[in-house]
């Protein structure tokens, strides 16, 4: 019904276990393509899993790139069961590309922002993709990554000083919204990390919906940049 009322149109859309992609252009034929990417809505099992489950590591390379690009091997898995269905149909397409989407969406975004080169690649609320090998691969990429105030999901992986140069990092500068929805900066890479409670009452503050988890919500996101503006000097 929404879809109807929009002046976009639904090129494809790709349902796998655990996430969808989808491609959109403008009805009218004007301006280029945007590919969404969603993962799970279960947020607070995501959240449980991210937190104490064991990560693996899956090598991302391309050809001729160096071999330290190492990302989060679950992402890779959900990526790959998605890619290959849409690679095909969004070559055909216009440019500019934009790729987008939000928590696990926004990570598929990612990966598919090294391997694509799209014109903007813009995530909401995503987590820590991969490692300071994989996040060079993205240098001069045009990369919007906002995170709404205390939500947790950017601020995952947790830092782990046995991964040594295998650790979970972010890579272009975050755009922080406060709860006020004012655009601005994280002080330091030690704050954007920071949980924002102790990790002994996980289990507790999943009893009810916090502050950390309502501000990972997509319409938080959305009210906070209508709130804003488009003309915003963010």
């Amino acid at each position: 019904m929404l879809l109807e009322r929009s002046p976009f149109e639904e090129i494809l859309s790709i349902h796998k276990t655990g996430n969808h992609a989808a491609i959109y252009r403008r009805r009218d034929g004007k301006g280029g393509t945007i590919v969404s990417f969603r993962g799970s809505s279960k947020t607070r099992q995501w959240i449980m899993n991210a937190v104490v489950a064991p990560h693996g590591w899956r090598r991302f390379r391309l050809e001729d790139d160096p071999e330290d690009a190492y990302v989060h091997s679950g992402f890779y898995v959900f990526f790959k069961r998605i890619w290959p269905k849409i690679k095909d149909t969004l070559e055909a397409l216009p440019r500019p590309w934009i790729f987008t989407g939000h928590s696990l969406g926004g990570a598929l975004a990612t990966l598919a922002g090294v391997l694509a080169e799209p014109d903007l690649v813009c995530t909401f609320g995503a987590p820590k993709v991969g490692n300071s090998g994989f996040q060079r691969l993205r240098n001069g990429r045009d990369t919007w990554r906002i995170v709404n105030h205390i939500d947790i999901v950017p601020r995952l992986p947790l830092p782990d000083k046995a991964l040594k140069d295998k650790q979970w990092i972010h890579g272009p500068e975050a755009i922080w919204l406060s709860r006020e929805g004012i655009p601005g900066k994280f002080a330091s890479w030690d704050e954007e990390c920071a949980l924002p409670f102790p990790l002994s009452s996980l289990a507790r503050e999943l009893k009810t919906p916090p502050d950390w988890i309502r501000d990972h919500r997509i319409g938080e996101y959305c009210r906070k940049l209508r709130q804003i503006g488009p003309d915003a000097d963010v």
